[in-house]
């Protein structure tokens, strides 16, 4: 067997090389947090538009222009991470991911529109199915707002449509890991139930008037 001689100190034989790496590593790994600061940067902004976005639904005010950037912002983030997969499948922009899915599907339901696909959105899945469970909860919202203006109608809408939300998302059964929808089945399970007491009470105490 033959036998490596190394040099006390010196660079040469077979590690002679080990700077060279060592310089690459670190160039790809400063790089990789680049982007990850600029995504996390990024993706605060798609969450706080978002929560205005739907803030500002429940006032009644003009958002088409709103969503639309959104749906620009995330399509942006999955584009300029096509190179970082890694980073868009960390979990870390899922949050922003969500709202910005949540947003979209609200507004679509209110206007009467066709919800937008995950694609659409540039989304993952598991952030798009997390938004729709949380529409329940804004539907809920302008569910009790019909009511105290005396819209049973719109507010028996509404209630439909979150019925038949929770029929779909009710349907998926994955572990923790894959997607964490259980806790929002059950969240959303407890608003519609909430909701239908409130709808049929006012509805009643309305015909009773």
């Amino acid at each position: 067997m033959p036998v490596i001689l190394m040099c006390p100190g010196g660079h040469g034989g077979p590690m002679e090389n080990l700077e060279d790496i060592a310089a690459d590593l670190e160039t790809y790994l400063d790089e990789k947090e680049r982007v990850r600061e600029d995504m996390l940067r990024r993706s605060r902004e798609v969450l706080r538009l978002s929560a205005r976005t739907i803030a500002a639904m429940h006032r009644g005010a003009f958002v088409d222009g709103d969503v639309l950037r959104i749906t620009d912002m995330t399509r942006e983030l999955r584009e300029d991470l096509e190179d970082h997969k890694d980073i868009w499948h960390s979990g870390a922009l899922e949050n922003a991911l969500q709202e910005a899915s949540e947003a979209a599907i609200v507004h679509a339901l209110l206007k009467g529109e066709r919800l937008p696909h995950p694609d659409d959105l540039s989304v993952t899945v598991p952030a798009y199915l997390l938004g729709l469970c949380d529409a329940v909860g804004e539907l809920r919202r302008f569910t009790l707002t019909a009511l105290k203006d005396g819209r049973f109608e719109d507010a028996e809408g509404h209630l439909e449509r979150m019925d038949r939300i929770f029929e779909v998302v009710s349907q998926y059964h994955y572990p923790k890991a894959i997607v964490p929808v259980k806790v929002k089945q059950d969240q959303a399970r407890g608003i519609i139930e909430r909701t239908r007491g409130d709808v049929a009470m006012a509805v009643a105490g309305n015909r009773a008037a």
